[in-house]
């Protein structure tokens, strides 16, 4: 399996009817990567919706919530948005050359199948992002970037 991108997809121009006949707010910036960016370094909550969606139990960054992982309290802030049990846990996603950095075990696991441990000096910068046994599901992305990680 090369992709688990085999749910319904949408165009620019379906989304953009759809928000119109909705009367959502909405813009594009030119460079949403780094929109995206600062919205997290301020600690915002960002609802991101690209590409097909994703075929299995979860969302792999084609639909997903985002939020900062360093705050403690966005674990709960999350789960509150999405109507969960406090107990769950989030992923967080982390760039592919980084991810040995910051995990340990076998990587990468593309589906967020495999939990990992993760490295110390780690844990205490994503508090958010941590299970109680201080395990994460990550998803690693491999998409190149130029930008360095937001500091914690």
């Amino acid at each position: 399996m090369t992709t688990a991108a085999l749910g319904r997809g949408w165009s620019d121009e379906e989304t953009e009817v759809w928000l119109q006949a909705n009367r959502v707010s909405y813009s594009r910036p030119p460079d949403v990567a780094t929109v995206a960016a600062r919205a997290l370094a301020d600690n915002k909550v960002i609802g991101w919706f690209q590409g097909r969606s994703e075929f299995g139990p979860r969302a792999l960054g084609h639909r997903s919530i985002l939020a900062n992982p360093c705050y403690r309290q966005n674990l709960e802030r999350l789960n509150d948005i999405k109507g969960r049990e406090q107990f769950r846990p989030v992923a967080p996603m982390v760039l592919l050359e980084r991810a040995a950095e910051i995990f340990d075990g076998p990587l990468p696991s593309p589906y967020m199948l495999f939990t990992h441990q993760v490295r110390p000096d780690w844990a205490e910068r994503i508090p958010a992002a941590l299970h109680v046994d201080g395990s994460a599901r990550s998803k690693p992305s491999t998409r190149p970037t130029n930008r360095s990680s937001p500091a914690c």
